[in-house]
């Protein structure tokens, strides 16, 4: 017994543990991707084993550099697959993400008009007490969302209102939001976006107003859960005023 575990490479061990956490990781992303779990404590799974994983991928190929200085060829191969192992999820986030999103604030309520913010009155009731408000956040935020997305303002156009809205109608649902509420008389429609890796849900609202020249249309985008966005909020509204104009 003692024999056979000496012969093993100490940096198989540390394959070992990258593969257990691996399945911490998967099982962190279903439990928040399904709602298996509480998101606090499938998220902070998930977290930890991705950092774990980056901490062991630098200690992987610190063993590859020992191993070549020492000559044993038996410590490489289970360091390198362990150095892949820990490097791929952290690569395929950033990917996803893209490198813009990690150098903005950590912020997740966006608008389109800071002064006057369109108010949500249907996704209040599908948020829980333990999800982020819907109240928002004031100067503070605005001045925040100003210095990162100065692009994100108020959409005007030659349109009546009833155009603008039956616009807007149309681009809901050609992104196949789930509607929640469709208020003519106000000009408002407010949807919900599921992502696609983890299942977070954000609440959009799009409010129609009347100005001289036409109309103004006004996004406001809000993630239910997590204190930074990383971008994805304004991205989202910038994909609907890009498709409202292209409408």
């Amino acid at each position: 017994m003692s024999e056979s575990m000496e012969s093993i490479p100490w940096t198989t061990w540390l394959l070992r543990l990258q593969y257990f956490l691996i399945i911490i990781l998967l099982s962190g992303l279903i439990g928040v991707r399904f709602s298996l779990l509480p998101f606090r404590t499938a998220f902070s799974g998930f977290g930890l084993a991705l950092m774990s994983l980056g901490v062991l991928a630098v200690l992987a190929f610190l063993a590859l550099l020992v191993s070549w200085m020492r000559g044993a060829h038996h410590w490489r191969g289970p360091a390198i697959k362990a150095m892949g192992l820990g490097i791929l999820p952290i690569v395929i986030i950033f990917v996803l993400v893209g490198p813009a999103g990690f150098k903005v604030p950590a912020i997740h309520d966006i608008t389109t008009d800071t002064e006057d913010p369109p108010e949500f009155v249907a996704a209040k009731a599908e948020r829980s007490a333990e999800e982020n408000t819907l109240d928002y956040g004031g100067p503070t935020l605005a001045q925040q969302q100003i210095q990162a997305y100065p692009d994100i303002v108020p959409l005007r156009l030659p349109l009546s209102t009833n155009e603008s809205f039956r616009r807007v109608e149309a681009v809901c649902k050609g992104f196949g939001w789930r509607i929640l509420r469709v208020d003519v008389a106000t000009g408002v429609i407010e949807a919900v976006e599921e992502t696609l890796v983890f299942g977070f849900k954000d609440d959009i609202i799009i409010r129609v107003l009347p100005t001289e020249e036409g109309s103004q249309i006004d996004v406001r985008s809000v993630s239910r859960v997590g204190v930074s966005d990383l971008g994805a909020n304004a991205k989202r509204i910038r994909r609907v005023l890009k498709a409202l104009k292209a409408a």
